[in-house]
């Protein structure tokens, strides 16, 4: 994780790529939960705490400034690409719930 950070690895597009190649029923979960996944993204401390108590070995590495800096811009940039499956999660679901009405 320290030459991760260190190097400012990009772990959001394999994620994202991941998510889109489970395809629609990944996008549908997303926007299914997506009040849960907004709510613990926009609490960096949160997501942070998860961490270091979850990987105790991890919290030097967050602890310093390029980790922070590093955790910050992930959960942000991880943030925005979520919303944008969201969305596309919530026009899947639309479709899949207006076929099942008719």
């Amino acid at each position: 994780m320290e030459k991760v950070v260190n190097n400012n690895v990009d772990i959001v597009t394999p994620i994202v790529d991941y998510i889109n190649k489970l395809g629609d029923f990944a996008k549908i979960g997303i926007a299914w939960f997506w009040d849960e996944i907004e709510e613990y993204l926009t609490d960096v401390p949160k997501v942070y705490e998860t961490i270091v108590t979850n990987r105790p070995d991890l919290k030097e590495i967050f602890d310093t400034p390029q980790g922070r800096m590093w955790l910050n811009s992930t959960i942000k940039r991880l943030y925005n690409e979520l919303w944008k499956i969201n969305k596309e999660g919530l026009c899947l679901l639309g479709k899949y719930t207006s076929s099942l009405t008719k």
